[in-house]
């Protein structure tokens, strides 16, 4: 009887190496395909990013003396288009791995197992919130994008959370058809998904006044910047680690935005 239980026991046990092995080359095999995928997009588009060193103050959309925003200008968006009609742009984090084709479906889960190509991977991509104006001319523009274990996608944004990133990479740049933007980053900080900043479409004063107050509150780095009711602002979203009740963020602030 001993044997026999040491057998099923035994058997057991190898079942979950085999199925813990699986995962692993799974996820390889994933991190393989989305690498490629990527890495085909920026040859598409002709990126190439300086590091984002200080520089002149920069005026609305008219960026040219900025490093980062020139070479950002010469990204071909249309030749992704040729790929995935849904590419609405490129978003950067200088100095960071976050470099990628920013895409917008009709619903929020199509992206969350599709790359850029609309090639399945768990990679997914980095993509625009489906009820938000594809000109990013929202209050909250809410940006969505997985938290990879080998720091790709929006891995890095853990490390604003843990404050050693902040101080090299304070900046986000997304390139669409009007030109490059830059936006400030403001506040990182964890947050309940209950929380009225993933709620789309907000307009009314108290609403963007609660998801300012919300961040001033709640940040873990000090950046002396307070945006107003005015301003247009990013909300960069990933996942904790820790489960489904909280989310990462990181919110950034246009420079400057260009007058309607």
């Amino acid at each position: 009887m001993k044997s026999r239980w040491t057998k099923v026991l035994t058997g057991f046990l190898l079942l979950v190496l085999i199925i813990g092995l699986v995962g692993v080359i799974r996820q390889r095999m994933d991190y393989r395909k989305g690498n490629a995928d990527y890495s085909e997009a920026e040859e598409l588009a002709g990126v190439t990013v300086p590091e984002d060193t200080e520089g002149p103050e920069l005026d609305g959309r008219d960026q040219n003396r900025n490093p980062v925003a020139a070479a950002l200008e010469m990204i071909n968006l249309n030749a992704l288009r040729e790929v995935n009609p849904d590419v609405i742009g490129w978003i950067c984090i200088p100095d960071t791995k976050i470099s990628y084709p920013l895409v917008q479906a009709d619903n929020n889960e199509y992206y969350l197992n599709q790359t850029w190509k609309r090639e399945g991977s768990s990679v997914g991509a980095i993509f625009l919130e489906c009820q938000v104006n594809s000109d990013l001319t929202d209050f909250n523009t809410i940006i969505y994008g997985h938290r990879m274990k080998n720091n790709t996608m929006f891995g890095r944004l853990k490390d604003y959370i843990r404050g050693d990133l902040y101080e090299q990479a304070p900046a986000v740049y997304i390139v669409t058809d009007d030109g490059v933007n830059r936006y400030d980053i403001f506040a990182a900080y964890e947050a309940d998904v209950s929380q009225r900043l993933y709620v789309p479409g907000v307009s009314a004063r108290e609403e963007k006044e609660e998801i300012l107050r919300y961040a001033a509150e709640h940040s873990v780095i000090d950046t002396d910047i307070s945006p107003s009711l005015d301003d247009r602002i990013l909300s960069l979203i990933t996942c904790t680690g820790r489960g489904y009740s909280s989310r990462l963020i990181v919110q950034a602030v246009l420079v400057h935005p260009e007058e309607d």
